[in-house]
């Protein structure tokens, strides 16, 4: 897999007080909120942090523990693919 950007996405039930943490105190630029997912940004598109609600409207994503990575890829539904095809079983459904 080539990886085209990577990033760790923390699960919060805090997502608020996260938002206004990091923009008050690291100029961080929110570039995505739509009240459970929260992006911002720290200087360049490169240099992110994300926050999510371990419950999101449609299906609990996990007990609000551990990290997630985001992966940005050229073809996601080759990685999907082959990542399911060594076993790996998906949490959430491809958007």
């Amino acid at each position: 897999m080539k990886t085209i950007n990577l990033s760790a996405c923390i699960t919060t039930d805090k997502i608020d007080e996260s938002r206004e943490f990091y923009t008050k105190n690291f100029n961080a630029r929110i570039t995505f909120d739509c009240g459970w997912y929260l992006n911002l940004e720290f200087g360049k598109d490169t240099a992110t942090l994300q926050f999510i609600s371990p419950q999101q409207p449609n299906q609990p994503v996990s007990d609000g523990s551990g990290l997630i990575y985001n992966f940005e890829v050229d073809d996601v539904d080759l990685e999907y693919e082959k990542l399911t095809k060594l076993g790996n079983q998906p949490i959430m459904p491809l958007s």
